[in-house]
């Protein structure tokens, strides 16, 4: 806030910020100052999920039936944010960017073992419009290491696994007829640091002044789900409207 009001473009790691209210005094200040207010949501520049949104819109797929999620890792525990606000953002915004979408309700229960009220590991689930359902399972007390989407469609199944060295996406056609899937594709990807083409997007658009692909308008999207999850959370899993 400060440097926006000081005539400074920003680029903040996600979130956004830890409510609503406050992304959206950002972006109005942004949107008031002429600045640029780009949120790193790291995984929208990751060569993968650029692909496999492209891929998405040519109707290959089908139409979406349900999408899950899992982020795991043993660590790094935190003391002062639970996993939800740690971790699953990256999850929360390609889900979105995949669905082009926003959900109407989210539930979510965890539980904090290594700090008492500091959740380790949460599951939530996204109600979306039309049926579509979105689960993301977080953790920093997992024995592997696992960062993993997987997509479930009318005419074929993704696998995104990010852990992978070289293939990242899987393509399994289906047949729900016969209840059985084959790998068809793996397609070659050019696997540029996504953190290169963030900071080369930033570069551009603080050029050209144009706005990001995640902006602040997507940030205060995230954050939407991210406090509507945090209520849920904290009455034990009660569907939470959004």
């Amino acid at each position: 806030r400060e440097a926006i009001l000081n005539n400074k473009d920003v680029f903040v790691e996600k979130p956004l910020a830890l409510s609503v209210k406050d992304g959206e005094e950002l972006v109005r200040l942004a949107k008031e100052k002429n600045k640029i207010l780009m949120v790193g949501h790291l995984l929208k520049y990751h060569p993968g999920i650029r692909w496999i949104k492209k891929y998405l819109s040519s109707g290959e797929m089908g139409d979406i039936y349900y999408l899950y999620s899992e982020r795991l890792n043993l660590g790094k525990v935190r003391s002062d944010e639970n996993a939800l606000f740690s971790l699953s953002p990256h999850d929360i915004s390609v889900m979105l960017y995949f669905l082009d979408s926003d959900p109407v309700e989210v539930s979510a229960r965890g539980e904090g073992y290594i700090h008492d009220g500091i959740e380790d590991v949460i599951f939530f689930t996204l109600r979306f419009s039309n049926k579509v359902l979105g689960h993301v399972h977080v953790s920093w007390l997992d024995p592997h290491k696992t960062r993993k989407m997987t997509l479930v469609g009318r005419k074929k199944m993704l696998i995104f696994d990010d852990v992978e060295e070289v293939k990242k996406v899987k393509i399994y056609e289906t047949d729900y007829n016969h209840i059985k899937s084959n790998i068809v594709v793996t397609p070659p990807l050019d696997m540029t640091e996504p953190l290169k083409l963030e900071c080369l997007h930033l570069l551009e658009c603080l050029r050209k002044r144009q706005t990001p692909l995640s902006d602040g308008m997507e940030g205060i999207n995230v954050l939407k789900v991210l406090e509507a999850a945090q209520i849920s959370l904290k009455n034990s899993g009660k569907p939470v409207k959004i």
